[in-house]
């Protein structure tokens, strides 16, 4: 996971284009820096580029670790004079001190060495309380033997042009200190003159004072995390998750995004400190990703009745999605397309026969038991003709023998279909009585009337293989010839378009569903997606899989389409079994960071 971009709201929108595009980071972006005496807000986005066209954006982790850093700096303070030979310096807040600029006259003892003398001062009621010397200098005093290490070292004396100056090679923590001339040969015996040093200057290591780190949302900024008192860097590194609350925050401003004008999606952090100092960003995390619902968040139910059934993806144009996956629930309906019946085109038919008053019909087919020994059990159930109608019509079907290579006897009650005006498409006539074929593999004939009005009975495209004969009655049947009128200029003998349907017994088989797109197969069964995954059945019809992953050439065609924010790709599915399909919490995911990583902006 790349991490995120963490800015100050005053980065130019221009170096933050460049940012979100990983052509630029900003300078010293993991240090908040309170360089006021009196410490201040800092306010800090975290955030991840914002891409055109998504959904939603789920947050999985925010986290951000956060440390002590002292910051080195001159402040004011104030000399205090007690009862205690020296000067008492005071500071405004704890802070380690780090450098002091001292004036003074030390005397002139015979045989004694005048030391600058340091003591913790503790403020209370009325006054101060001291410890006992805590640095002595200089010289320092010699170790007291080989293992020891010398007393009250850590602090050394520096002569400028302008002064003494104490230093500290580890800065000492707290508010008030004693400042003494002393002499004695050994620490124990050392006793303070009754000199007073005048402070010119103090500089410290300054802490972050009673730090708290809060995120703005819409109506509040709510507190994430708080240090009462001095953040020490002994404290260690903070690790504050947020992950709820950059999940609302994120959302509002997905919700809130302009496409042409807005860079990143941010989490709005403000860092405030009762004082100077300095804080790192130790770590920062926030893993998040892009979601598209691209059939729409409630999902799609399609009805599978043999044909090519339209399903459109709206989905980002130019993005391929790194993961996508749905759920499938499948319902059969007790029959399927009979094998000997060719799959339908893809394209929409343009050619056909004209069938009005007075005019039958009729085109031959075929039909192929799939159990050859048990004919009775997966009959003729349904007949579907591939009709369209200007006007309202009653449509009429009926099943015949062959005879001689003409439509013979009628084998089953005819089917009417009443045909509003302007339907086009697959025609569905289901038989009154199932039929039951004398022999596995037997030709037969269709016949198609009308009772009322005039429709088309299209025939296959051009670039299908010729599989059938038709013919026409003017007679109802009681004699066939060539027909002589089509839709299209100029006859064909391209088979008119037939699907027929047996039945299949309980319990149904697993079904198989393919998917195209694009011009070619993105999947030749989306109920097995991967080796080893298959649906797991929930009763004698219905199948489910759960997480299926989509196909990656389908994950290919999308990241394809040109354009910028959503693009529509329209799919098609298709399966032998009449089934009703279900599919749910279908969602496309993407990385916030997959445009940077291309080298462009989404």
């Amino acid at each position: 996971m790349t991490s995120p971009l963490f800015y100050s709201p005053q980065l130019q929108l221009a170096a933050l284009r460049r940012y979100a595009q990983g052509l630029f980071t900003p300078d010293a972006i993991d240090v908040i820096r309170f360089e006021d005496h009196d410490g201040g807000i800092q306010e800090r986005r975290m955030a991840i580029p914002f891409l055109r066209g998504m959904d939603r954006v789920i947050v999985e982790r925010a986290l951000l670790g956060l440390s002590s850093q002292p910051r080195r700096m001159q402040v004011d303070f104030q000399e205090r004079i007690t009862a205690q030979p020296g000067v008492v310096l005071l500071l405004p807040r704890m802070s380690r001190l780090y450098r002091v600029g001292l004036d003074y006259e030390a005397p002139v003892i015979a045989g004694e060495t005048v030391r600058v003398v340091v003591r913790n001062a503790e403020p209370e009621s009325g006054g101060f309380s001291f410890s006992p010397p805590v640095f002595a200098c200089c010289p320092v005093f010699p170790r007291p033997g080989p293992l020891f290490p010398r007393p009250l070292s850590g602090m050394s004396l520096l002569a400028t042009g302008q002064g003494s100056v104490l230093r500290f090679s580890q800065p000492p923590l707290g508010r008030a200190w004693l400042i003494q001339l002393a002499v004695g040969s050994d620490p124990v015996d050392l006793e303070a003159l009754q000199v007073t040093p005048k402070v010119r200057f103090v500089r410290v290591e300054a802490l972050a004072q009673d730090l708290k780190l809060s995120i703005r949302l819409d109506q509040e900024a709510p507190q994430l995390w708080g240090h009462p008192g001095t953040f020490l860097p002994e404290t260690g590194v903070q690790e504050v998750d947020f992950s709820p609350l950059a999940q609302r925050r994120l959302s509002q401003a997905l919700a809130q995004a302009d496409a042409q004008s807005t860079v990143t999606l941010p989490v709005e952090l403000d860092l405030e400190s009762a004082s100077g100092g300095d804080v790192r960003i130790v770590s920062r995390r926030l893993d998040a990703r892009y979601v598209v619902d691209a059939v729409g968040s409630e999902g799609a139910e399609l009805g599978l009745q043999g044909d090519w059934t339209g399903l459109r993806f709206d989905a980002p144009a130019a993005l391929r999605p790194l993961r996508a996956s749905a759920d499938y629930r499948i319902r059969l309906l007790g029959r399927e397309l009979n094998a000997a019946s060719p799959e339908p085109p893809l394209a929409k038919p343009t050619q056909g026969l004209r069938v009005r008053s007075g005019i039958t019909l009729a085109a031959r087919s075929r039909f192929l038991s799939p159990r050859p020994g048990a004919l009775g059990q997966s009959p003729l159930v349904a007949v579907r003709l591939y009709l369209s109608a200007a006007m309202p019509c009653e449509a009429v079907m009926e099943l015949r023998g062959d005879a001689a290579g003409a439509p013979g006897p009628l084998l089953a009650p005819l089917a009417a279909r009443q045909l509003e005006a302007g339907v086009s498409g697959w025609t569905d006539f289901p038989l009154e009585q199932a039929w039951i074929p004398p022999e596995a593999d037997i030709a037969l004939w269709v016949s198609l009337r009308s009772n009322q009005g005039e429709l088309f009975w299209f025939e296959a495209p051009l670039e299908r293989a010729i599989q059938g004969a038709r013919l026409v009655s003017l007679d109802r049947g009681a004699s066939w010839g060539a027909p002589q009128e089509a839709l299209a200029p100029g006859p064909t003998d391209h088979p008119l378009l037939i699907q027929l349907f047996h039945a299949v017994p309980d319990p149904q088989p697993e079904p198989i569903v393919r998917l195209r797109g694009g011009s070619g197969l993105l999947a030749a069964n989306l109920l097995r997606p991967a080796a080893g995954r298959r649906p797991s059945r929930n009763g004698p019809r219905e199948f489910e899989l759960k997480d299926a992953p989509l196909p990656s050439p389908l994950l290919n065609l999308l990241g394809q389409q040109p354009g910028t924010g959503k693009a529509s790709t329209d799919l098609s599915l298709f399966s032998p079994a009449v089934a009703d399909l279900n599919i749910t919490n279908l969602q496309l995911e993407y990385d916030p960071f997959q445009a940077s990583a291309a080298g462009g902006e989404a």
